[in-house]
């Protein structure tokens, strides 16, 4: 018996129920959020506004689909909703809430492609108007408060950007003590393995501080700035050599103590020049 066959012998009678129009499921969502978030003294000026923003915001997405929501996937929606706010409370805006339920599959893991916001539509950045929605979204997604987040975030790109001397501006839309505290940590992290493995990086990194730091900003980059010094001065071994490499080394000098200039500077020179005798002449080229 086929499935047509079968349905035909067991319900005699049919009836095709249209797809409910477009004005009665927002009128549906707006009364289910109303009634979800009746209870909770903080969201109730937020109705008229921030509830029809995240009606919009959920109409963007549900067009994709090319046909009407079914009341449980908006009840699923609000209940997800319910329980961010009861988690994040006002912490972050109520719409970023919404936006993360609705894109909480779109976001990878480590949260890479939350910088870009390459799963958003345009006009849904134009619905929440926020400055940091990056920033909050993660804290959504990590789970932890906004400026945890942040360094959890950048602390990828900002190490990429770092190990290939790089510029980016990364380091201008970044508060300053967050960059101090994820490079502290990429180079105490990494310090003993580029020392052995990648010196280069060393230097590299230096450059890409050199080039991103402003001066003023300078004496707060002090105990950074320690960390790769003490790395050189153990290095025993340089390769990768290039001339951001060797751009790197200057800078890093420009910081070695007075004290120290002498010895540590004939150390590295005497290193290098042992080095780029093991090269081949090809590699010595590019060195010079």
């Amino acid at each position: 018996m086929t499935y047509d066959s079968f349905l035909n012998k067991s319900f005699q009678i049919t009836f095709n129920v249209p797809l409910p129009l477009m004005s009665n499921w927002k009128d549906y969502f707006l009364k289910q959020i109303n009634k979800a978030f009746e209870n909770e003294d903080s969201a109730k000026n937020e109705v008229n506004d921030v509830f029809y923003k995240i009606y919009r915001l959920f109409r963007i997405n549900n067009l994709k689909q090319n046909q009407a929501p079914t009341p449980r996937e908006i009840k699923m929606l609000i209940n997800k909703l319910v329980a961010l706010y009861k988690e994040f409370r006002d912490e972050i805006p109520l719409t970023l809430q919404a936006l993360y339920a609705l894109h909480e599959k779109d976001i990878v893991q480590s949260g890479s492609n939350i910088l870009d916001g390459s799963f958003l539509d345009p006009s849904e950045k134009n619905i929440i108007q926020d400055k940091e929605w990056q920033m909050k979204l993660a804290a959504l997604h990590f789970k932890q408060d906004i400026k945890s987040a942040e360094q959890i975030l950048l602390e990828k790109p900002i190490e990429l950007v770092l190990s290939n001397g790089e510029v980016s501006d990364l380091f201008k839309t970044t508060p300053v003590y967050i960059l101090i505290v994820i490079c502290e940590k990429v180079f105490t992290e990494n310090i003993n393995n580029w020392v052995e493995n990648d010196p280069s990086r060393i230097a590299l990194s230096a450059l890409s501080l050199e080039k991103s730091i402003p001066e003023e900003d300078s004496r707060r980059w002090v105990n950074i700035w320690g960390i790769l010094l003490e790395g050189i001065q153990h290095v025993e071994k340089w390769s990768g050599l290039g001339e951001k490499v060797g751009e790197g080394l200057k800078c890093l000098l420009k910081y070695l103590p007075t004290n120290q200039y002498e010895d540590v500077g004939k150390k590295i020179l005497n290193l290098l020049a042992k080095t780029k005798e093991l090269m081949p002449e090809e590699a010595q080229d590019e060195t010079k």
